[in-house]
């Protein structure tokens, strides 16, 4: 299931991810997984798939639920824009 996270304060996180190993699975064949998992993203991220805030439209439920919990959440919309070139 695709899915996404980025914080919505300004601060640094850091996320813990817990992964159940299949049948079979090695810890080769599951950093092979990561690493193809990457370029999958990588390329997604290319072809314009939004991954981070300041991509998204003002009005995405991710944006509206980001301004209900942090109140300053504009102002760390505006500070993770890439500068302009």
């Amino acid at each position: 299931m695709p899915t996404g996270w980025e914080a919505p304060f300004p601060e640094g996180a850091e996320i813990l991810i817990f992964k159940k190993k299949k049948e079979g699975e090695t810890y080769q064949s599951f950093t092979q997984g990561i690493g193809e998992m990457s370029e999958t993203l990588d390329a997604q991220y290319r072809e314009g798939e939004p991954f981070y805030y300041h991509q998204l439209a003002a009005d995405h439920p991710a944006i509206q639920f980001a301004r209900m919990k942090n109140p300053d959440f504009d102002e760390v919309l505006e500070a993770s824009k890439p500068a302009a070139d």
